[in-house]
């Protein structure tokens, strides 16, 4: 077995500092950066060169390496890549039937539940954005993360009914609310399946976040 020695350990750190230092010729663009060159050099975005990332694209590529791999544990149930996907699709046809379209927030108040993560896909799905709110907020923090992410529909366990009720008192925009009643319940299959939109939202990549403008956290 080896040894730790302090000694072979600063002979090392000596040994790396009389290294010279090579300075990196290689910089990484940000998107905003990556978008400024293509346009000024005029070249056009395909598949080959620039790909839009989103919650969508990791989705599709798991299902389509990973289909029958698990990828959710919860309680006795299990989901594989396939599976998982199915239930956003359904869930994301759900949306598109009480009018969710493109842009449009939805916000989650859920524990660490299959329905939180389908959430995080389904939604998406659907062309809106996702605003997860923390479950420890009081019913101010979250009547002004609704308001502030003008939310139109509320997804929400029914674990936290109580204090969701107090907050909706004080919101005055209206909100469709939909409860999550059983994380051990499926989505009915008339609730069908919807095509995945060519690319994400504009707004989905930053999400809407739970400390918006600094006041919740």
């Amino acid at each position: 077995a080896m040894k730790f020695d302090m000694r072979n350990f600063r002979n090392f750190r000596s040994l790396v500092a009389l290294r010279p230092a090579r300075p990196s010729k290689v910089r990484c663009l940000g998107t905003t950066s990556r978008e400024k060159a293509m346009e000024k050099w005029n070249i056009p975005k395909t598949e080959a060169n620039y790909t839009q990332l989103s919650p969508i694209s990791f989705l599709r590529r798991a299902v389509r390496t990973y289909p029958n791999h698990i990828a959710c544990v919860h309680g006795r149930k299990s989901f594989t890549w396939q599976e998982l996907a199915l239930r956003s699709r359904r869930l994301a046809a759900a949306l598109r039937g009480i009018g969710v379209g493109r842009g449009d927030t939805v916000a989650v108040m859920a524990s660490n539940t299959p329905e939180m993560l389908e959430c995080h896909w389904g939604i998406p799905l659907a062309g809106g954005v996702i605003n997860a709110i923390n479950t420890r907020l009081d019913p101010a923090a979250i009547a002004f993360c609704l308001e502030h992410s003008e939310a139109s529909v509320f997804l929400v366990d029914s674990e936290f009914s109580a204090t969701v009720a107090a907050a909706l008192a004080t919101v005055r925009r209206p909100i469709t609310v939909i409860d999550i009643l059983d994380s051990e319940a499926n989505y009915h299959p008339a609730a069908g399946t919807v095509p995945p939109p060519h690319h994400a939202p504009p707004a989905a990549a930053p999400a809407a976040a739970a400390a918006a403008a600094g006041r919740c956290c």
